[in-house]
């Protein structure tokens, strides 16, 4: 039984082995979040909103555990550069929007003042701020020296895949928080910072993984390899992966805004048309 996963140099097999750390995580992020919940439907009970964010956030909770627990964690810390780069998505591109989806306004309020960090949030969740913070510890993480050194103990990859955690809860606020104030008003410009933070600056390192001429990273090129594929194909594949993945959630997600903007335009044309234009100055005297 291991606290949280890290790079071990024994063959690769399909025997389960327990993370307690990422047990733990979800249970500290989970059990809060639900016991809030039901004080909620106690005193004033719960919207429909609240009732669909449930959802949400426990699908984000269910991104952390498959990112943090065997297999994929430990496949990430020791063997496969491609599921380390899957962990990375899942952690900033999946579970951060879901858990922000499903913190409805109350509750992330209520939660920033306790802690007195609305402050620092609000300006970490400034878009320019926002885009440099993800996308350093995007660059930073994947730095050999750096990725190879945090990878070799329980703690450093612990700090790795929350730093990813917390990146992603921080570029996707501009986008898609319920505090009405740390989210950009129109959808041209949401869908702009989206496409430019998580889908543009991503390709730079992408690139570098993809067409470097040798393995970048010794966790990997040392790993005993299990598979038919050699430490550079993997390397190649993993930065194939970062770079397709704007097709698969960030173009999804621009796509939904700019319809959920056009349903709510002619929503508010239809209204508007319904109970007529305005009186002049004549009629209404």
């Amino acid at each position: 039984m291991t606290w949280w996963c890290s790079t071990v140099e024994w063959p690769w097999t399909w025997e389960w082995r327990p993370y307690v750390g990422a047990w733990l995580l979800v249970l500290v992020m989970t059990v809060p979040y639900l016991r809030s919940m039901r004080r909620r439907a106690k005193t004033v009970g719960l919207t429909d909103r609240d009732k669909r964010a449930i959802v949400w956030y426990l699908l984000g909770i269910v991104a952390i555990w498959v990112a943090s627990d065997w297999p994929v964690a430990a496949l990430s810390a020791s063997y496969l550069l491609t599921m380390h780069t899957a962990q990375f998505i899942l952690y900033g591109m999946l579970a951060a929007p879901l858990l922000l989806i499903g913190m409805p306004e109350w509750m992330i309020r209520r939660f920033l003042e306790r802690t007195r960090l609305y402050r620092a949030y609000r300006m970490a969740a400034n878009v320019f701020v926002a885009a440099i913070v993800y996308n350093g510890v995007l660059i930073l993480t994947h730095v050999p020296n750096l990725l190879d050194g945090l990878r070799a103990s329980q703690l450093g990859s612990f700090v790795l895949d929350i730093a990813w955690l917390i990146a992603g809860l921080i570029v996707w606020t501009p986008v898609v928080s319920t505090i009405s104030e740390l989210r950009l008003r129109g959808a041209i410009a949401r869908c702009t910072f989206l496409f430019l933070a998580t889908g543009v600056i991503p390709m730079i390192p992408a690139a570098l993984i993809t067409f470097s001429p040798e393995p970048s990273y010794a966790t990997y090129e040392l790993a005993p390899r299990s598979w038919d594929f050699t430490a550079l194909e993997d390397q190649q594949l993993a930065g194939a992966v970062m770079k397709v993945t704007g097709i698969f959630i960030t173009f999804p997600v621009i796509a939904y805004i700019f319809i959920q903007a056009s349903l709510a335009e002619s929503r508010h044309v239809g209204t508007r048309d319904e109970g007529g234009s305005a009186p002049g100055p004549a009629a209404a005297a």
